[in-house]
This record gives structure tokens, C-alpha cells and sequence, in this order.
């Protein structure tokens, strides 16, 4: 099986870290993977020079599959760039409302999601509202959640996982992974129930 994974370009080694480690995990159970980052999702000159180079890439690594980490422009550009099956995975703002001073753009986005979705031979939700948001296709949508890397993240003592961090025993920690993205991931709320 040869898979290629399209990500959103984000800046930063954390960014969009749950496809990254999917890609690893596809790696390590034996599938061929080769990862496409979109460099704009933005820019009408920037995507047609993404789709040549993606094309390029699909002509040399001959997948069996696209894989879009991400609905909005990013599925929508695999949706239009290849004829392979495509498999799109919905995250969480490409289908699900969100706070956002662009009503618009918003719209747009998950219209192209919505687009997408007819063309894709499988969807992934990570939720079950997601799949409830899809117009079309639910019936090739499954709700697969992101689970946390097992590896890093297992359960033992607090005690001794504060030690190991240098936390202190009594202090209270809160650990927030919003990003730049406050108006979707909402820094307001968790700095209020901190409060």
C-alpha cells in the first residue's frame, strides 16, 4: 500500500503533530508514505504551483491513495488534483463552527469541505458530531477519534510524573494546546476556569 498524506503547512515542529505521527504509525505497520505539505492554502499563484509539484509527486511515487489531513482547501485541493481515491480525515473547524470575525471566509471553508466530501472514496471523523455535519457521504464517514501517543502518555503515579518534570507536588498545572488559534480553541474559557 503506497499512501500519500496531504498536511496543511503549518510553521513549527508541533504543528499538525497528530498527522505527522499518523504518518509514523502508517511507516511503522509497513505502508509506503510520502508527506505532502500544503504550502498555501491561501494564495490562488501559490496553489497552482502546489498542484504541479503535487502532481509531481503523484506521477513519481504512484500511491494508491490521497490522504487529506484536513478538509477546507485542503481536501478540496486533492479533491481536484487527482483522480486516486481520496480519503479525508475532518479534524474539527473545517466542519464545526467557530468563533470568527469572517463569517464569510468561515462559510467558504466548510463549503469547500462539504464539496470535498462528494469526491472522497472514505471519510474519517474524529467525532461523531463531525460525522452529523457532513451534508453528504456520512454513510462512508467512520468516527475515529485521535488517540494520545501511548508511548509518551501512560498512566503511573503523580507523584513521581511531577518529580520527573521538577513540578512541584502542591502546585496546580494547566496545560492548554490552542496555539495561535485562540478564537477556535477559546484561551478565554480556559484562562476563566483556571480563575
Amino acid at each position: 500500500m503506497r499512501v500519500v498524506l496531504v498536511i496543511p503547512w503549518a510553521d513549527g515542529p508541533a504543528a499538525m503533530i497528530f498527522s505527522k505521527r499518523q504518518a509514523c504509525a502508517l511507516l511503522e505497520a509497513g505502508v509506503a508514505v510520502e508527506t505532502f505539505f500544503l504550502a498555501s492554502r491561501t494564495s490562488p499563484v501559490m496553489l497552482v504551483r502546489e498542484r504541479n509539484r503535487f502532481r509531481r509527486l503523484v506521477r513519481d511515487f504512484s500511491p494508491d491513495i490521497v490522504h487529506a489531513q484536513f478538509g477546507t482547501v485542503t481536501a478540496l485541493f486533492c479533491a481536484t488534483s487527482t483522480g486516486l481515491p481520496l480519503v479525508i480525515t475532518f479534524c474539527g473547524s473545517d466542519l464545526n463552527p467557530y468563533p470568527s470575525p469572517n463569517r464569510c471566509r468561515q462559510w467558504v471553508a466548510h463549503f469547500f469541505s462539504q464539496l470535498a466530501a462528494l469526491r472522497a472514496h472514505r471519510i474519517i471523523c474524529v467525532s461523531k458530531q463531525l460525522q452529523s455535519r457532513l451534508w453528504w457521504r456520512r454513510e462512508r464517514a467512520v468516527i475515529l477519534p485521535f488517540g494520545p501517543d501511548t508511548a509518551s502518555f501512560y498512566p503511573g503515579p503523580q507523584d513521581e510524573a511531577r518529580q520527573r518534570l521538577g513540578w512541584s507536588q502542591r502546585q496546580y498545572v494547566v496545560l492548554f494546546n490552542g496555539g495561535r488559534s485562540r478564537q477556535v480553541k477559546r484561551l478565554d474559557l480556559a484562562q476563566a476556569a483556571v480563575e
